[in-house]
């Protein structure tokens, strides 16, 4: 209890009062909520956002402290654990919920959120989900575990879905001489990068379109996708930034003047 106490009173009331300030047995000062244990275990006790007491630990206090060869090594130091937490809590993550939930279970918890969208948008997106989260294994992953490669697997993975279902809409007899159209080719790689720029310059103007209506969800999205644009090294690329992007971001007026 008094431990508990001691975590909760800032450093200037510890001075004021003669409060001795916890230290390792290294005789480091320890900070307000860190303490070491009899093991010689650092740990960093915290309440989340939600209010619950989490707790961390770690056999090294900084960076540069060596593992007790006989302990399993820790991968961070406790410092900077509580840095990633710092992190996180601005951006309004639970850290280490993060090693618990899926996927599936964060988009929606997320679309649970989005009470501005309109039902009929809200119903969109619930179902998209059921139909292609939660049955992918990404949406089984536990988030902690997603790495970039996995999202980019999933994506591999829609272009195929939805090339089937193109194919699948069109008539029997046009099916076969459409076919090659949706199968990536040797020969047509230079083609590709143009595809590639097209579908990343289509989703630039979709951004643009939502943030001139005032949805400012589409914000950073937009920002993203102009500096994508600007990465893109295709001289048909920069031709349409200089001769066409600019009119999108104009209102009717400014297009009749």
């Amino acid at each position: 209890m008094k431990s508990t106490i001691l975590l909760c009173i800032p450093n200037f009331y510890r001075r004021k009062h003669n409060m001795k300030s916890k230290k390792d047995t290294k005789g480091r000062n320890l900070k307000l909520g860190e303490d070491q244990l009899k093991s010689g275990r650092y740990r960093y006790r915290y309440t989340d956002c939600t209010g619950k007491r989490i707790a961390i630990y770690s056999w090294r206090l900084v960076k540069t402290d060596k593992n007790p060869s006989e302990k399993r090594k820790s991968a961070l130091s406790l410092r900077e654990m509580i840095k990633n937490i710092e992190k996180d809590k601005d951006d309004g993550i639970l850290t280490y919920e993060a090693q618990t939930i899926t996927v599936y279970q964060l988009i929606r918890r997320y679309l649970k959120s989005k009470v501005t969208l309109a039902n009929s948008t809200l119903q969109n997106y619930i179902h998209l989900t059921e139909k292609n989260i939660r049955p992918h294994n990404l949406g089984q992953m536990k988030v902690s575990n997603v790495k970039k490669s996995d999202i980019k697997n999933v994506y591999k993975d829609i272009e195929s879905i939805a090339g089937k279902r193109l194919l699948d809409m069109l008539p029997d007899e046009l099916k076969e001489d459409y076919k090659p159209l949706f199968e990536k080719k040797e020969e047509d790689i230079e083609l590709w990068k143009l595809v590639k720029a097209a579908d990343k310059i289509s989703a630039l103007i979709k951004c643009i379109e939502e943030y001139r209506m005032g949805n400012r969800e589409f914000e950073k999205a937009l920002e993203a996708q102009q500096k994508k644009i600007e990465e893109i090294d295709l001289k048909e690329v920069e031709y349409f930034r200089k001769n066409f992007l600019n009119s999108y971001y104009l209102t009717l007026d400014e297009h009749t003047k």
